[in-house]
């Protein structure tokens, strides 16, 4: 079995995510791949970070089931979102899978930075993918919002409309 593993702290989920998650299911052939949206990301500022269950939920308005299985198992954990803690739970849940750690190219020049880093490399293959024709992120987003500007290119429209109706970033 080939699992992927798509973390972070989707806030919101937007376009790039979801080319990511395209790009690493066509490219590696998955059987599964996990949505993981981190409870509180170790790398970012948690200011302005929206509540879990709504970055969960929007999560799951992005990436349609059973294409993507979208994961509170890091908002279930509470505290800090470590990487090889939730790449231990899905080694010991699928024994003997082989796992992929996806993540954009943004990340992948600080991965030695990330807690215990190289045993995470002793436990999945790190996927790499370059955004480089999805140039949109969760900042660009949430800085429109506040502005009044228009998401509507850069996000799924159900993400869209759930952040207009919780009010969410503004």
């Amino acid at each position: 079995m080939r699992i992927g593993v798509l973390g972070g702290s989707f806030n919101p989920p937007h376009n790039g995510h979801i080319y990511l998650g395209e790009r690493a299911t066509s490219g590696l052939a998955l059987d599964i791949i996990y949505i993981i949206p981190a409870f509180i990301p170790p790398h970012k500022d948690a200011d302005g970070l929206a509540p879990a269950a709504d970055r969960l939920n929007m999560c799951r308005l992005a990436f349609p089931a059973g294409k993507y299985t979208v994961s509170d198992m890091e908002i279930a954990r509470k505290g800090k979102s470590f990487t090889i803690d939730t790449v231990k739970t899905i080694k010991n849940e699928y024994p003997g899978a082989e796992i992929f750690l996806i993540i954009g190219s943004d990340m992948m020049s600080s991965f030695d930075t990330w807690y215990k880093y190289k045993e995470i490399l002793g436990l999945c293959t790190v996927f790499d993918v370059s955004r480089d024709n999805m140039p949109v992120s969760s900042t660009m987003i949430r800085e429109k919002i506040k502005g009044g500007g228009d998401i509507s290119s850069l996000v799924p429209k159900k993400v869209e409309a759930y952040i207009e109706e919780r009010r969410l970033y503004v």
